[in-house]
């Protein structure tokens, strides 16, 4: 209790600090650095790896900034947890008054991940799954409580399958005024880089991202990059909930029209070659009946 509370401070303390610098920041027209993406595309390996290239200005994590995405997530923690004011929440409710607020007023970088839809909202959905859709849901599951075709219902009734198409649209073309899908992605290089104004846009490929972010890094800022990305820690229960992924992954049976549908998109065509889109369907098809 004692060790939990000291860390809750320390964490308080931190996050205070943080957020006193990024009012100062947005006082001026100093650029900002965004590692600004959809949830379970490697964000925090994204964020280590900038940290030790050692950029000039500081870093800062958010999933939401378009307003009404950032206060529908929110309202969605408020209902599960008693602190909802989390550190990344506290940082994008300030980002988000200043892009509407004041866009034009300095230079924007921001660097984001995509990946595969069929894999990342089932990633999404099971090491979220205690939080928001099945309380104890590892603890039934490891006792055989509850089964994978009970999890596979409640992903079908309650999550949003179209996240990824939605945060493409609303987080990246709404806020920084541009048109990800206009601007040519070369699969075969694993990223892009976009230009508007005083918007810039680095997107990886998840999928290649140890492979081609050395050179998409330096691309983007014109300077070094780590030999190897940096990945993160991961904690004891990121481990247990991925080592549940892991069992679920062998044993779900996904309907054929639902991996049609995800992979028939104008995201899909535009970030994955027509053999990569083959290549994951192939792999969702062998785990079907």
């Amino acid at each position: 209790m004692l060790r939990s509370l000291l860390y809750s401070l320390r964490s308080e303390v931190n996050t205070r600090r943080l957020l006193s610098g990024l009012r100062r920041e947005l006082a001026t027209d100093t650029p900002l650095l965004l590692v600004h993406q959809m949830g379970r595309v490697g964000s925090m390996t994204l964020v280590n790896t900038l940290r030790a290239m050692q950029l000039p200005w500081p870093i800062y994590h958010t999933h939401y900034l378009n307003p009404d995405n950032l206060a529908r997530n929110i309202e969605r923690r408020q209902k599960v947890q008693w602190f909802v004011w989390q550190r990344h929440l506290r940082v994008a409710r300030l980002l988000s008054a200043a892009i509407t607020h004041r866009l034009d007023a300095r230079q924007w970088y921001i660097v984001s991940t995509i990946r595969e839809p069929v894999g990342r909202n089932l990633s999404n959905f099971i090491l979220d799954i205690e939080r928001f859709h099945i309380p104890g849901f590892f603890r039934r599951y490891e006792r055989g409580e509850i089964g994978v075709d009970q999890a596979l219902e409640v992903f079908f009734r309650d999550f949003n399958h179209d996240a990824h198409t939605d945060w493409i649209r609303d987080e990246l073309n709404a806020n920084f005024g541009l048109d990800v899908y206009r601007e040519p992605f070369d699969p075969a290089q694993g990223y892009q880089i976009l230009h508007r104004d005083n918007v810039h846009v680095l997107i990886f490929q998840l999928e290649r991202f140890d492979e081609v972010f050395k050179a998409g890094l330096e691309a983007f800022f014109g300077r070094p990059a780590p030999a190897r990305p940096v990945h993160t820690h991961i904690s004891s229960d990121d481990a247990r909930a991925g080592t549940a992924y892991r069992e679920m992954l062998s044993r779900i049976r996904l309907p054929q029209d639902y991996i049609e549908r995800l992979y028939d998109s104008e995201y899909m065509r535009h970030f994955y070659t027509p053999e990569q889109i083959r290549a994951f369907r192939d792999k969702w098809r062998r785990s079907g009946p």
